[in-house]
């Protein structure tokens, strides 16, 4: 089982031990049934190859604008967009603020389709210093910065929805930069997280019916 699956099933353990103390008897069932067909799709999706068509639609492209300046004759503004497929999922900005010669701002923002966007900004090449992270809008996105491995050094970027849906998986390359992880990746990734969907879907109904129950109540 590798670490993605491995994180799904400690998921799916957890949620599921937890929810089914506070169901009741039909949620319990419906919990039940989702239960089997989520470990049925997480054991399908380990055996799961993307097929070239869908790697052809999620090979990562990218863009790059450049603007000089008119006092220094540097470069003032330069900008890598960066596509999976034909959705833009990143920017990367150097700019020259006060046109002295010398980049002084670098930001990488990353998006959720036309959910928002989280953006990372800092005053220095060094990608661990002078940060500050801005999300705009992210309404029902979860931005998460994890670890592949046991250092506890932060090294990758996840997008998902609230409800489990996969967005993108960004890591940082060796310019300290989040990069989109390639096509084959990509899709596993998803495939993994689409896999939890059922008992993910049945555990935020059992949660909006419990908080239906207690609103209804207080009148």
């Amino acid at each position: 089982m590798n670490r993605i699956h491995l994180k799904l099933f400690n998921l799916l353990v957890f949620s599921v031990v937890f929810i089914s103390c506070k169901a009741d008897e039909p949620a319990q069932n419906t919990i039940d049934k989702a239960r089997r067909q989520t470990v049925e799709r997480v054991l399908d999706s380990q055996n799961y190859k993307p097929g070239q068509d869908e790697l052809a639609a999620s090979v990562i492209r990218i863009e790059k604008e450049e603007y000089a300046s008119e006092k220094s004759g540097k470069p003032k503004h330069i900008l890598y967009k960066t596509y999976r497929g034909k959705q833009k999922i990143k920017d990367y900005l150097m700019r020259d603020t006060d046109e002295d010669g010398q980049i002084d701002l670098f930001m990488e923002i990353f998006y959720a389709g036309a959910d928002g966007s989280i953006s990372i900004s800092r005053f220095t090449k060094e990608p661990l210093r002078g940060c500050s992270l801005t999300m705009n809008g992210m309404q029902h996105i979860s931005a998460t910065l994890t670890s592949k491995d046991s250092s506890g050094k932060y090294d990758e970027l996840l997008l998902i929805t609230d409800d489990g849906q996969f967005i993108d998986l960004f890591r940082l390359d060796a310019d300290g930069l989040l990069q989109p992880v390639n096509a084959e990746e990509y899709l596993k990734h998803k495939r993994a997280l689409e896999s939890i969907a059922p008992i993910a879907g049945a555990i935020l109904n059992t949660i909006d019916s419990a908080k239906g129950k207690e609103k209804v109540s207080e009148k």
